[in-house]
């Protein structure tokens, strides 16, 4: 591996944002249609993240449930696609592993 390969980061993320939106249930429509001031909530699992990784580097996200760790692992893995990022960058990997499908959520992403 020569110096240059050692400076360019693995993997960068830049201002990498995921939204989800909460649809409203039969009660929350009933009642947007009579009028009430009711909307679909907005999750922001997770806001604008800087992340480089250097090839070797051994990284570990740690946080409370539900902060948004394995949304943006899915992110940099390529299963969920961002809503918003401003650069995202990686060097050449070994062969992706297979994901596993038919997970239906009940939120959409946006």
């Amino acid at each position: 591996m020569s110096a240059g390969d050692q400076s360019q980061p693995m993997l960068s993320l830049r201002g990498i944002s995921k939204r989800f939106v909460k649809p409203l249930d039969v009660a929350g429509k009933l009642a947007a249609r009579l009028g009430a001031d009711v909307r679909e909530q907005i999750v922001h699992a997770v806001d604008s993240v800087d992340l480089d990784i250097a090839r070797g580097e051994v990284v570990g996200l740690v946080g409370e449930s539900g902060c948004g760790k394995s949304t943006l692992g899915r992110m940099v893995a390529g299963i969920l696609a961002p809503s918003e990022a401003a650069s995202t960058s990686r060097a050449a990997m070994s062969a992706p592993c297979e994901v596993p499908t038919g997970a239906r959520p009940r939120w959409r992403s946006r």
